[in-house]
């Protein structure tokens, strides 16, 4: 199986925004730095707990306008040969 992380950056303004990641911890580095830098005033800043959205390993608001999560996907190459 291949795992990868996907940083999805949803904002108002621009179109669904992708990244992807081999790395969980770098991938959630990323976002968090992106968040905060997109962020206009640092208390619009708002990071959930994991709990609250099942599956996903990070998820911040940066404004009203503008959120970023970061969801781990797993490839299994041996279904896409059956295919």
């Amino acid at each position: 199986m291949t795992k990868f992380y996907v940083v999805l950056t949803e904002d108002r303004h621009i179109d669904v925004q992708v990244d992807l990641f081999s790395e969980k911890d770098v991938a959630i580095d990323f976002a968090r730095s992106e968040a905060k830098e997109y962020c206009k005033y640092p208390e619009d800043y708002q990071e959930e707990q994991e709990e609250r959205y099942p599956g996903w390993l990070f998820y911040a608001q940066y404004s009203c306008e503008g959120s970023i999560r970061v969801i781990p996907v797993e490839l299994d190459k041996r279904k896409e040969k059956d295919d």
